[in-house]
Formats: C-alpha cells, sequence, structure tokens
C-alpha cells in the first residue's frame, strides 16, 4: 500500500507498506531511512471507515531500502 509520510522535520515522502502487525510495520522507500529516524502517517485499513494515525520509527535497516519499524503512538481512538 503507498502512502506519503512526514519526519520529524516536517519532510514528506513516498513509502510502501509492505508488511503489518502487532506491534511494527515494514516499509520500503527511496528516500534515505536510517536506523532511529521518527516518521508519522496515516494509513487506511482494508474494511475500516476511519484512518488508523501512526507515529513509527525505525528499528533496523537493510542496504536496499526495507526497513523494519516499532509503533512509537496509535491514539487510543485508532
Amino acid at each position: 500500500m503507498p502512502l506519503t509520510a512526514k519526519d520529524a522535520g516536517g519532510r514528506n515522502f513516498p513509502v510502501t507498506v509492505t508488511d503489518i502487525g502487532e506491534g511494527g510495520i515494514g516499509i520500503s522507500s527511496k528516500a534515505e531511512l536510517t536506523v532511529g529516524k521518527k516518521f508519522s502517517f496515516t494509513l487506511q485499513l482494508p474494511r475500516t471507515s476511519l484512518p488508523v494515525h501512526v507515529q513509527a520509527r525505525i528499528i533496523w535497516a537493510r542496504g536496499y531500502g526495507a526497513p523494519g519499524c516499532d509503533f512509537l503512538s496509535i491514539p487510543p481512538i485508532d
């Protein structure tokens, strides 16, 4: 699922969600993404009527632009 994320400096960059689980998310991107980078995005999950607002942090990265992230914050209502 392609979407636009925003880093802590307010810069937007494209990412594609490749995997999502209870504790984190896998993404791919051509943007420079390093371990520790924090970002946020809005995600519309299948069979849901409202989007989910997520803050995440990259916890590991491979050389080909496919980092793994943990969730830092998801509002309780989401």
